[in-house]
């Protein structure tokens, strides 16, 4: 991995909600597929395209086969 490379994986691993998306998997059921939804702010540097998430994002999980 460059220097570069690891620049940015240190940079996306920073973001507020990686670390709530972690602990949201760590609180489900082993060995079950389950989908991580990040509902992030209107203004959010992520969604306009200006950079990595700047807000406080909702973290929500849901096991496979549950509904939205």
């Amino acid at each position: 991995m460059t220097d570069t490379e690891r620049r940015l994986v240190e940079q996306y691993l920073r973001q507020p909600y990686i670390g709530e998306a972690l602990r949201v998997v760590q609180r489900g059921k082993a060995g079950r597929l389950q989908h991580i939804n990040v509902y992030h702010d209107a203004d959010c540097s992520l969604l306009a395209g200006r950079g990595f998430c700047n807000c406080s994002p909702t973290v929500e999980a849901r096991q496979e086969g549950e509904e939205c």
